[in-house]
This record gives structure tokens, sequence and C-alpha cells, in this order.
């Protein structure tokens, strides 16, 4: 059951899923231990600065999970307000199975697909890597089970890390990955009007060294493309969107 409760939280927060290719949270396979393995040590390799964060919009771009969908995920960052602390502390800290250090709430993170919004408090976790947190989800995850649940709700930890590329056409690209290794690794990035560029991406892909990857945003990425004129003709581009990179 705690497996199960956590993989709803996850599938509620939209890591890996989108309205158009919804799964059943009981379907959810983990990955291999190998996959963690990699996970774990991408973990270690990238760095993490808080102040990169926020005041953007990060899109997701791709995926290496088995339950990922086609939507177009956005994750945007903020200093949580003692009001929105305070709310979120009053709400959640009877339905939690265990107690986040509250003191250590330095980030609000909001997540957006179509038309949904979700957000949770992210608390530091003294272990692990900079940059891993325990997410506080918000009240309405328990809309999945129905008010008169009793089972407590897991806090779930991840590992935020980011990276600085460039090639010929864009300069110092962010890319942000959301590390959850016992589901799946999201990369997100943050968009300007021509970067990140196709050939970026899957430098950026490649050098992460995950097994059994997809991109997450094509209708973005292909249109996004075509309008760029970057390198290929835009059926080449949406040839190589139809490739997984392993």
């Amino acid at each position: 059951m705690m497996l199960r409760l956590v993989l709803v939280i996850i599938l509620k927060f939209e890591l890996v899923i989108c309205q158009e290719d919804m799964r059943n949270p009981m379907e959810t396979q983990p990955p291999s231990p190998e996959f963690e393995n990699l996970c774990m040590k991408l973990s270690s390799g990238l760095h993490f600065d808080k102040s990169l964060l926020l005041n953007t919009t990060w899109v997701s771009i791709y995926s290496w999970s088995r339950d990922v969908g086609y939507g177009c995920p956005t994750l945007q960052f903020s200093k949580p307000t003692l009001k929105q602390k305070q709310k979120f502390y009053k709400n959640m800290r009877d339905r939690l199975e265990t107690q986040p250090n509250w003191k250590s709430a330095k980030l609000l993170m909001t997540l957006r697909n179509f038309d949904k919004k979700t957000e949770s408090l992210l608390t530091s976790i003294s272990r692990g890597y900079k940059g891993s947190f325990e997410a506080v989800p918000n009240l309405d995850i328990l809309q999945l089970y129905g008010t008169d649940v009793d089972e407590k709700i897991p806090l779930f930890s991840f590992t935020l890390q980011l990276l600085q590329t460039n090639d010929a056409e864009c300069k110092n690209q962010l890319f942000l990955f959301f590390l959850f290794c016992k589901v799946g690794v999201v990369l997100y990035t943050k968009v300007d009007k021509q970067c990140p560029t196709l050939k970026l991406i899957n430098k950026v892909v490649s050098s992460a060294g995950l097994p059994d990857g997809q991109y997450t945003c094509k209708r973005y990425l292909n249109s996004t493309l075509a309008d760029r004129n970057v390198s290929g003709s835009s059926s080449e581009s949406e040839e190589n969107l139809e490739d997984d990179h392993s």
C-alpha cells in the first residue's frame, strides 16, 4: 500500500503522465536496479543552485519513465510566504506518515499541465546530495482517495540537479533534472526564443547515460523547431523526435 500511495502522489504531480494518456497508478512498474544506480550516479554528477530555479518556467522535454505521457508540464519555483507555509502545516501535518523538517521549507513548487495545477512545499533533507528535498503535497491529493481516507500520506524524496551547457546557437543553456530514482527522471529546460535546439537537447540526453527515454512534449518541439529553422528541415526534425535515446 505504501508504494501505491507514493505512485499516486507522483502521478498526481503529473511528472510522468498527462490528460491525454492517463494510466492506472497500479500499472506503474518501478525502474530496474540498474536504472536506479545510474540515476544515483547522475544525482551526484551535477550541481544545484536554488537561485537559478527561481523566476523561470521550466518546460518538460524528455523523460526516462515507462509511464510517460505526451503533455507539456511546466515547473515553477518560488519562495513560500509564511502564510503558505502555515497553510501546508495546518492542512497536512496530521495527514502525513512522517513529519518533514518544516523549518527547512525553502521552495514552493508549482506544476502545471494543460489547465491543471498543483503545488507542493519542498523541505530540505540533511542527508543525501545538495538539491535533495522532501515534498509535502497539497491537500487536493486526498481527492484521489476521497475525504474518508484514514491512511497516512507518505512524503517522497527527490533530487533537483542543474546542467549548464552550450552549442553554436545557444549559450549557457540551463537544463533541470528532476530525479526520483525509484520511478524515473524528467528533464526540464529554460526555453528562450531560439533555445534550446534539438541538437543540444540530444546532447544532454546522451550525456545523462540513462536508458529507455523519450520526448515528452513533441508538439512543442515540432512547432518551435520548424519556426526556428535550426539544423535540418522540419520533416527531419519530426523524424528525429520519433527516435528514443537509450
